[in-house]
């Protein structure tokens, strides 16, 4: 009896595992589409594709319920020099939190570094397989 029990609760553990994959890979797709998308053209340093894909992670850390751990709410702004282009750019971090279960003062800080490099001579630089997997694999 206790093996045909065990064998029932395997079969469960197995099939909520699938599903679980499943649902996990199509949001994780979903969320590399959108964040990799020619809309957002790159999401370069202070783009309007950045923006866009800021207020897309944002939108899913509120809707997950995550609590804010930035500066300024989810948001912790800060500037920094690109030798690359010569300039000085206004960027900034998305941050949330989840508080521990295990330790009373205890957190875990979520971060999103979704900007790429956005356009270069033309064409877009998505990042599908940098910043929006990881982003992406995040959500």
């Amino acid at each position: 009896m206790k093996y045909l029990i065990a064998s029932f609760l395997l079969l469960i553990s197995v099939g909520a595992f699938a599903q679980a994959n499943t649902i996990v890979a199509d949001s994780l797709m979903a969320h590399v589409r959108f964040l990799s998308s020619d809309a957002l053209k790159g999401r370069a340093t202070d783009s309007e594709g950045n923006a866009a894909a800021a207020a897309y992670v944002l939108q899913r850390f509120k809707g997950y319920g995550l609590a804010p751990a930035g500066q300024e709410g989810y948001r912790q702004p800060f500037q920094f020099y690109s030798r690359f282009s010569k300039k000085t750019y206004s960027a900034t971090n998305l941050l949330a939190m989840v508080k521990g279960t295990e330790a009373p003062d205890s957190i875990i800080v979520i971060s999103a570094h979704y900007d790429h490099v956005g356009e270069r001579g033309g064409e877009v630089y998505n990042g599908a397989d940098d910043n929006a997997s990881g982003v992406g694999a995040l959500l």
